[in-house]
Parts: structure tokens; C-alpha cells; sequence
């Protein structure tokens, strides 16, 4: 309201008309008058940075979609205004690779090239590290104007992945990114076809019986192609598409989404040959007239939580029309679910004022591991022993030879694969942590074969493969067999006889940065490693503390067969071989 705040934002209007990017520290109220010129600058898209004491926020702005954060950097009382224009270059760059601890990877897969369309959180690449596999989302809509990587090579935190230029059409205009119209389905010829009834016969392995439909990609009176998936079905160790055995009209759907399902069950009933390609070039004739829709602003969407709250005080405070009035039918109809989609989101229940419930029904695999768990539990005599490896022998000779391995080998060189190896090994030492009680029969089983699962990265989150006969293996053996685990989980396709029936079991908590912690076991194991995050921690050597990469280790196992003996053994073997690798060379 004085001359030097209308000065200082006349400046600050005066600096956005000229730069290209421009960022100014303003008062809350010359903010605001920010935000009404950026309605009339068509060509600018707007960032709103405003600072608080404390924590950090997060939401669109009336119906321009202003992102607004809270940043502890900023003083109180003013703020940030960042406006962009759609030529603007944004280095993409690796901030977090899955893990504190790790701080490089390999570039598995690039998914854009140069040239390239790509909207914000748009997947750009996939890299694996050690630990895990992580995708690589854009930061910005535009288009890829440089890709300094290919694929296999090494990247670390820190480097730049892509630069793209904010808000930018492709090259070919936007007709060379509109997909090409669905080929219609084959006319049925007037006749009726016979009835096919497709029931469920296999869910991928013997010993699973029944799973859960988790969705629905056809309704009735879709047509299907045969091969088309008509459905997915999860069950306890893997999901499962289900494809159309013949091509034609579904009729009949027996089984709804979130229901359990058995083998041998009837899923669909299919018309063979029916489909609509009567109907196909009449659906296609007002089509042909309608104007195309505008393209949707790149933060439009529902707005929901805090993002909804902060956009209806802005809304207030402005005096401007709250956000979403306009488009509240369109926004329900769209939210209404298709009959045999995924079951509707479960409503939210008042218990008080401002607080919220909601009851989501466990999923199937839930179930099972909830079982399966608890009957671990009841049974076993659960207890648990530690250890601490220093790791700075098995890192040193990782970085000494990761990429004379990879150069050779064609795989990387982790530390996963070393441990398990460090494992086998002291398995063979102490043969009863590998051995189980057999509780129909009262005896013991000695098993002399090490089927060890370990943890694979995959979209749906961590699973335990099992590596068959790990005792026979090298390291780089198991490179191999963790790439291919990691590849097939990437795709969705691990069988039954990756996930099941191993004799011992390693799991990581250090994905997610765990320090300590305790695993359970899953029958048929006796026992289970748990390996955590490597972390700088002050060590004593010589009298002197010394900063050293310490890994802390747990060891459950079923107390009911082995003594506490034999399970400090077997850790502080694996520790002795992890921090002296020879040992492993050397069977020491």
C-alpha cells in the first residue's frame, strides 16, 4: 500500500515482462497483485512460493493451478514469485537413488529419446543400483532437448539425467502426438455365435487354488480379441492376467472385482464371433464432427486434502470464484466408476469433528501373509541375535572391480550377491539353521541344499526370490540370477517357482533406510537375515575412533531347533567374510 511497495512491485511486474525466467522476494501483497497480472499474461506459467516458520505445503491455486510451498529458507512475511516460460531449460537431475546410502547407479532403460514429448511425472528412465531398481519421473512438462546418458552407463547423485524445455510442443506439432483412431471389431455378420463360458484352470502353479479379481479390463458388451485381458487376478505369491480364449461379445461376467475366486471356476461368458461392427461406422459419424477439446491445463485435476484447502482460502482472500464450481458435474460424471471396473474408493466416515475414517477390505495377499505370519508366530519359538560388519573391505573391492566385472560379465557387481555368497557359506558351517522341524512327524529335516530368498525390487514393492542351490553358485553367478529376478519382476512375470519354498531367507530393511531391526521367518525356513542400511558410525581401531561404513545385522530364528550358539556362530561368519573377502575365496 505505500509508494515503495507499489514501486517494488511495478519492478518486479516490469522484470517478468522482460526475462524469460524471473524471481523477485515481495511483500504477501504485492504477491497478490503477482497473481492478478498473470491472468492477463497468457504466456507466463506462474510458480508461488510463500514463506512460512514451519512446515512445508503443497496445492494448486484457483483454476490456474498455482503450485504453493512453504520453504524454511524463506523469512516470514515474504515470498517467492517464480514465473517460467514455456522456453525454459530444467536440468533434471538425480537427487535420491532409492537410499541415503546409495549414491550411484546404472542406466537399465531409457524410456524418451531427444526430441521427445514428456509430461511431468512422465516415467524418463529406469536405473538400477545395488539395492534397488528405481524409475526416474520428469520434474517438468515439455520437451527432451538433451539425454547426456545412454543406456548401461554409470550415473551418480547429483548428475544431470535429462535437460528439458519447459512447456515446449514436439516437433511434429500436435497432430504427431494424437494417437491413431482403435481399429473397429469384426462385423458378426448378422448372425448369433455360440456361447463359450471361459473358466479359470490354471493361477500359475500347482499348489494355488484361488485368488482375487483385482480388476476388470472388459465390461458386458465389450468386444474382445482373443488374447485380449479380460481380467487380472491376484492371488498369494503372483498376479495373473486372464486372456479372452475366443474373440467376441461378452455377455456375462460371474465374478465382481475384490471377489475370490477357485480354480475351475466360471469367469465370463463370451458371444464367439458377435461384435459391433454394425454399429461401429455410425458411433464413428458424429465422432468425426465433434470439435476436439482443449488440451487440459498441465496441473489441472481434482483437488483434494490440503491442495483443496488452501485453494479455497486463496479463492477467498482474492475474491475470485472458488475452484471447481464451474466443472463439479463433469468432475462427478467422470468419477463415476465403470460397471465391473475396480470397486468403487470406500466412503470416508465422521467420527469427530474434522477426522475421518475409512474401511478398506485386505487384499488377498494380505490375508495370507497375515495367516501365514501369525502361524509362524504361534508355532515357532521366535528369537533374535545381532552383529555389526564393518564394510569397508566388501565396498573397496566393489569400487576397486565393478566395472572390470561389468566390462567382463555384463553384469554389475553389488553388494547383495556377497552376502548371499558370505551366507551359503556359513550355512555350510552350521548346518542347522538351514534344517527344519517337521511338526507332523517330530523329527528334524536336514537339508543339504541352500535355497536362499532374497530381496528383488519390483513395482509393487519389495519381493523375496528364491535362489536355487545358492551353494554351487559364484558371485558372479548370482549376479546373473539377481539381474534376472530383478528383470522379470520389472515385467511382472516371476513364477510360482521364484517366490517359493526357500530354506533360508535374507530380507533388507536398508532400502528404506532401517538401521536395526528384527525379520520374521516364513515356513519352510528356520531362519531369516536381516540387512540394513550401511552407515558412517565412529569405530574404535588401534585406541583411535575412526569413521568407518558400519552394517548392523540381525539374525530370527526358531529357537525350538537351534541354540543360541549356533546363531552367533553363523552371523559372526558372515561378518568375519564380509570384512576379509578372501575368506570367501579361501573357504576360511
Amino acid at each position: 500500500s505505500s509508494d515503495r511497495g507499489r514501486g517494488q512491485r511495478h519492478r518486479a511486474v516490469e522484470v517478468l515482462k522482460k526475462a524469460p525466467v524471473a524471481m523477485a522476494l515481495v511483500s504477501k501483497s504485492a504477491a497478490k497483485t503477482l497473481l492478478r497480472y498473470q491472468a492477463t499474461a497468457k504466456h507466463l506459467r506462474p510458480v508461488l512460493r510463500v514463506g512460512f516458520a514451519s512446515s512445508a505445503v503443497r496445492a494448486p491455486v484457483l483454476s490456474h493451478a498455482l503450485p504453493i510451498t512453504a520453504g524454511s529458507r524463506s523469512r516470514r512475511g515474504l515470498g517467492e514469485v517464480r514465473f517460467m516460460s514455456s522456453g525454459a531449460i530444467v536440468d533434471q537431475v538425480l537427487t535420491d537413488l532409492g537410499g541415503e546410502s546409495i549414491t550411484e547407479g546404472t542406466i537399465m532403460e531409457l524410456r524418451k529419446k531427444v526430441g521427445d514429448a514428456v509430461a511431468k511425472d512422465e516415467i524418463l528412465a529406469v536405473i538400477e543400483t545395488d539395492k534397488v531398481t528405481i524409475e526416474i519421473k520428469a520434474v517438468e512438462s515439455g520437451v527432451i532437448k538433451e539425454l547426456p546418458f545412454k543406456v548401461d552407463d554409470n550415473v551418480e547423485k547429483g548428475q544431470t539425467l535429462a535437460k528439458i524445455e519447459a512447456g515446449a510442443a514436439p516437433a511434429g506439432g500436435a497432430a504427431a502426438s494424437a494417437p491413431a483412431p482403435a481399429a473397429a471389431p469384426p462385423a458378426s455378420g448378422g448372425a448369433p455365435g455360440k456361447i463359450v463360458e471361459q473358466t479359470i484352470e490354471d493361477f500359475g502353479g500347482e499348489s494355488i487354488t484361488e485368488g482375487t479379481i483385482m480388476e476388470w479390463r472388459k465390461n458386458v458388451g465389450d468386444f474382445a480379441q482373443k488374447g485380449d485381458i479380460l481380467a487380472v487376478i491376484e492371488t498369494d505369491k503372483v498376479t495373473i492376467e486372464v486372456k479372452a480364449e475366443v474373440s467376441g461379445t461378452i455377455k456375462e461376467i460371474f465374478a465382481k472385482a475384490d471377489e475370490t475366486v477357485e480354480k475351475g471356476a466360471k469367469l465370463v461368458k463370451i458371444e464367439e464371433g458377435a461384435g459391433g461392427g454394425a454399429a461401429a461406422p455410425a458411433a464413428a459419424a458424429p465422432a468425426a464432427t465433434a470439435t476436439a477439446p482443449a488440451a487440459p491445463d498441465a496441473h489441472s485435476g481434482p483437488l483434494t486434502g490440503l491442495r483443496a484447502t488452501f485453494a479455497r482460502l486463496a479463492a477467498q482472500r482474492l475474491g475470485l470464484p472458488m475452484p471447481g464450481e464451474a466443472s463439479a458435474p463433469a468432475a462427478a460424471a467422470a468419477a463415476a466408476p465403470a460397471a465391473g471396473k475396480m470397486s468403487a474408493a470406500p466412503q470416508a466416515k465422521v467420527v469427530g469433528e474434522g477426522k475421518t475414517e475409512r474401511r478398506v477390505p485386505l487384499s488377498f495377499v494380505r490375508q495370507r501373509v497375515v495367516k501365514r505370519l501369525k502361524d509362524t508366530q504361534n508355532t515357532a519359538a521366535l528369537l533374535s541375535t545381532f552383529q555389526e560388519i564393518d564394510m569397508t573391505a566388501a565396498l573397496t573391492l566393489r569400487s576397486k572391480y565393478k566395472d572390470s566385472f561389468q566390462k567382463l560379465h555384463g553384469s554389475q557387481l553389488g553388494v547383495l550377491s556377497m552376502i548371499t555368497k558370505a551366507t551359503s557359506l556359513a550355512l555350510a558351517e552350521v548346518p542347522a539353521v538351514n534344517a527344519i522341524i517337521d511338526d507332523a512327524s517330530k523329527e528334524t529335516v536336514w537339508r543339504d541344499y541352500m535355497d536362499i530368498s532374497i530381496p528383488i525390487p519390483s513395482p509393487r514393492g519389495v519381493i523375496s526370490c528364491t535362489m536355487r542351490d545358492a551353494q554351487y553358485k559364484s558371485i558372479r553367478d548370482m549376479e546373473y540370477e539377481i539381474a534376472g529376478f530383478a528383470d522379470k519382476a520389472r515385467q511382472d512375470a516371476l513364477t510360482v517357482e521364484d517366490l517359493s519354498d526357500s530354506t533360508f531367507g535374507i530380507v533388507d530393511a536398508g532400502i528404506a533406510g532401517g538401521m536395526l531391526g528384527t525379520g520374521m521367518i516364513n515356513y519352510p525356513q528356520s531362519a531369516s537375515l536381516g540387512t540394513n542400511a550401511i552407515k558412517k558410525r565412529p569405530v574404535a581401531v588401534d585406541g583411535k575412533v575412526v569413521a568407518k561404513p558400519v552394517m548392523y545385522v540381525s539374525l530370527t530364528y526358531d529357537h525350538r531347533l537351534i541354540d543360541g550358539r549356533e546363531a552367533v556362530t553363523l552371523l559372526c561368519s558372515i561378518r568375519d567374510k564380509l570384512e576379509d573377502p578372501a575368506r570367501m575365496l579361501l573357504d576360511l
